[in-house]
């Protein structure tokens, strides 16, 4: 009789070096998420709001860079600077500095540069300054404000929307995401969003209003005006001057003040209406055009 020899037990499984290398993989991403929810709950828990109270001497320009909120008030009866600094800290906060140095007063609320995380930390700013000086704000992720009698005024923010009104010189005002509106402006007014709506209402001088995602809107512009939008639609009512306004996704429409112009209006895909006056030999020139949208020239 021929010998019996049982078989090896089964070895065990060879796990390949794909498999190690997901199952690292696998681990340092629990361990990240785990980590980061520590972190953020950690940092909640540690939450406070402060607000402290400066006060400068007056300057000819204001300069205020923060993370958050920005407001800016020009009072006639102001003249100092008083500034309200709104500190939002959790496992860390911003920092809040100060330059007198030169004759723009530089006021900076900022997180620090190497924080990965940023539930709570924020850093706002709410000055006031006296009638007729020079502003200019940025904010990371935050609404701006600027409103009173102020003179040139430069606003922007990355991340929040962006109002002027009732300033006296002129306009620069951005947002990268959020709406952009300017009311009551005596100089010129230069508009833009990336993505948000711009609206521009009685400006003394020169409009130039654009966003690349969101409608147009001038009214009562001293000058002329230049409205534009990749997506949405534009009106321009009560200019005074020559007007472009135009869309690459949207209607554009003009409603003019009762006199003459010289009207170009085309659209590649849409309806076209004329019910303004017109002359070929009028001073005053009115561009309505658009790619995919209805254009028109309206009477008042």
């Amino acid at each position: 009789m021929t010998d019996w020899t049982p078989p090896p037990p089964p070895s065990a499984p060879h796990r390949s070096v794909t498999g190690r290398v997901l199952l690292f993989v696998g681990v340092a991403l629990v361990v990240v998420v785990v980590a980061w929810a520590a972190f953020a709950l950690v940092d909640r828990a540690l939450a406070t709001t402060t607000t402290t109270h400066e006060t400068y001497a007056a300057a000819r320009g204001v300069e205020l860079r923060a993370d958050s909120d920005v407001t800016v008030r020009a009072d006639p009866d102001a003249t100092s600077v008083s500034v309200a600094v709104v500190r939002r800290a959790g496992i860390t906060g911003p920092t809040f500095s100060a330059d007198e140095s030169g004759d723009t007063l530089v006021l900076t609320h900022r997180c620090p540069g190497w924080l990965w995380f940023d539930w709570t930390c924020r850093g706002e700013l709410h000055a006031v300054v006296p009638p007729g000086t020079e502003v200019f704000v940025r904010s990371a992720s935050g609404d701006v404000e600027a409103t009173g009698p102020a003179a040139d005024v430069d606003v922007r923010s990355a991340n929040g929307d962006v109002l002027t009104a009732r300033t006296d010189g002129d306009v620069l005002a951005g947002s990268s995401n959020g709406r952009v509106e300017v009311r009551d402006v005596s100089g010129d007014a230069e508009l833009t969003s990336a993505n948000g709506d711009v609206e521009a209402d009685s400006v003394g001088g020169d409009v130039v209003a654009d966003s690349s995602n969101g409608d147009v809107e001038v009214s009562e512009a001293g000058g002329t005006v230049s409205a534009r939008t990749s997506n949405g639609d534009v009106e321009v009512v009560d200019a005074v001057d020559d007007v472009e306004a135009r869309s690459t996704n949207g209607d554009a429409t003009v409603i003019g003040d009762g006199e003459a112009v010289r009207l170009t209006i085309e659209t590649t895909n849409g309806t076209r209406t004329v019910e303004g006056a017109t002359d070929p030999a009028a001073p005053r020139s009115v561009v309505v055009r658009s790619t995919n949208g209805d254009v028109a020239y309206l009477a008042p």
